[in-house]
């Protein structure tokens, strides 16, 4: 049976919304369309988070053990367990299209849609600041119980990474509210 699909409209990276608020995503990997039907929209969001659920346990068993290579292991068996099931279970039971799909829709794009509230976008932007005022208080604190080693390196490395991203985020939320605020004039 050939599904309905309305005119379709970026919602996020690969993931489009239709006319009739159905999702449709595109796999990254086989660049296959799919058709996600509202009684799987959970179990879609639930897979399209696997690998972020893969860095949370690897977080959590190295911060908790002190064992990084457990830690490492554990996330890769992790996504290693949710893309299996992504693959095998979940992917053949989508409905498989051939659309032409509009262009990728752009992080600021999702933050111009008016649905997002001023308040929403000056909390990002407040939340990535303050992440970086963190990274500056982490460089200046002096590690009493940590020798200075690995643990270390890798604790400033992720936090200049996510600075960085913080930065990006706060700068992309003030350029849409100062967009906002001059379309009012």
């Amino acid at each position: 049976m050939k599904a309905r699909v309305g005119e379709l409209k970026p919602v996020g990276y690969n993931v489009y919304k239709d006319s009739y608020n159905q999702t449709v995503f595109v796999d990254f990997f086989t660049k296959k369309q799919y058709l996600v039907q509202k009684q799987d929209e959970k179990r879609y969001y639930l897979f399209s988070q696997r690998l972020f659920m893969a860095v949370c346990v690897l977080i959590i068993i190295s911060l908790g053990f002190g064992n990084y290579i457990l830690g490492f292991v554990a996330g890769i068996v992790t996504y290693a367990f949710f893309e299996f099931f992504y693959r095998i279970k979940f992917l053949p039971t989508l409905q498989e299209l051939d659309l032409k799909l509009p262009a990728r829709a752009k992080m600021i794009d999702g933050m111009r849609d008016e649905k997002n509230s001023n308040a929403s976008l000056i909390a990002r932007a407040i939340c990535g600041l303050v992440l970086v005022v963190l990274f500056v208080a982490l460089i200046k604190m002096q590690y009493t119980n940590m020798d200075i080693g690995l643990n270390y390196y890798l604790l400033v490395a992720v936090s200049i990474l996510l600075s960085i991203y913080a930065v990006y985020i706060s700068y992309m939320c003030i350029k849409v509210l100062i967009e906002r605020k001059g379309k009012r004039k």
